[in-house]
């Protein structure tokens, strides 16, 4: 098991390449997880990478942005999308670094630099293969120079304070692979940042829960993160944003009902409105999944992705899709964004 933390370092120690490819041949067992997990080489599991400068956001209401970037790979189309809505705050879901499948890049950094944000990164999980089928044939012959997928939050806003509340160590991905291509070591997370605006605190979430797992079980992932978010930042504004994986929520369902169907089936939201937090004025109820055009199991359209608030004025909500200028899907989820403001102060 991994317990929250909140060490921030300029860099992240790799994972060597050897150490990666034993651990592959470990017994796929818990113990042998959390041993991985514990061991030197995996360090970092356990810190946040800071990095940037932030250039400043604006002094009323800003725009902010969640995205799962599908690995990053098309980083200079998703900067250019995301300049589109010249946001003050991204919350990224499934960024690497340093993995051959993304050409060992930083993207996060590469982001940061683009749109003049500082950042904090965490890595959910060690990779120990490269990747799925098509992404293992696109790495063939090269090495991953770190090996880590996380999730990140940036700011225009300098950030003051960075920490990580793991949600789900039990080891799934090593033990019980959904793709045996994608065996890691890690689990899923939320990273939060406390940031100074000319308006106050801000306490910004990007949050990934389990892909293959029950609204139950997301819904028990979800109160982890909010009590660890109560603790961490719970007394400024809250954002929280990210890949919620709300597979009950189809495109189709929420059409006929609107948000009272994703309260009736998903129930973190229902426990996240007793806690104070408004989820609907910041979103539609636009699907967020988009197909790749390789892909060749087409899935039913569902809205995976939220932004979610509290102490915040929230407006014009949009759905992004994820098009590049050509026409091209450039990640596997459209982003979501929306605008906020703070509340009025009163004399």
């Amino acid at each position: 098991m991994r317990d929250p933390f909140d060490t921030c370092v300029p860099a992240l120690t790799p994972a060597p390449a050897p150490w990666r490819a034993a651990a592959r041949a470990e017994p796929a067992s818990e113990a042998a997880h959390d041993a991985l997990l514990h061991a030197p080489e995996a360090a970092g599991l356990h810190a946040i990478r800071q990095t940037g400068t932030a250039s400043g956001g604006p002094d009323g209401p800003f725009t902010a942005i969640a995205w799962n970037i599908e690995r990053g790979g098309d980083a200079a189309k998703l900067i250019d999308l995301m300049r589109t809505r010249d946001p003050a705050i991204v919350l990224l879901t499934e960024v690497d670094m340093g993995l051959a499948r993304t050409d060992n890049r930083d993207i996060t950094a590469e982001v940061g630099a683009a749109l003049g944000m500082e950042s904090v990164y965490a890595v959910e999980f060690l990779e120990l293969g490269e990747g799925n089928e098509r992404e293992t044939t696109y790495a063939a012959g090269r090495q991953s120079t770190f090996g880590f997928h996380g999730n990140a939050v940036l700011s225009a806003y300098p950030i003051r304070k960075a920490f990580v509340i793991p949600l789900n160590d039990r080891g799934k991905w090593f033990v019980t692979a959904p793709d045996p291509l994608q065996r890691r070591v890690g689990g899923r997370n939320a990273i939060g940042a406390i940031v100074e605006t000319p308006m106050g605190p801000l306490t910004l979430v990007s949050v990934h829960l389990e892909s293959h797992t029950d609204a139950a079980d997301r819904a028990a992932q979800m109160a982890i993160a909010y009590d660890g978010i109560a603790a961490a930042g719970g007394a400024h504004p809250i954002i929280i944003g990210g890949d919620l994986n709300t597979k009950n929520c189809s495109a189709a369902t929420l059409e006929v009902a609107g948000f009272d169907a994703a309260t009736d089936q998903e129930p973190l939201f229902a426990d996240g409105a007793a806690r104070g937090y408004d989820w609907k004025a910041q979103n539609t109820l636009e699907r967020t999944t988009r197909p790749r055009e390789w892909y060749k199991i087409i899935k039913p359209p569902r809205r995976l992705d939220w932004l979610l608030s509290r102490g915040l004025n929230a407006s014009d909500p949009a759905t992004m899709p994820a098009f590049g200028p050509d026409g091209h899907t450039i990640s596997d989820h459209d982003g979501v964004v929306a605008t906020f403001a703070f509340a009025p102060r009163l004399l």
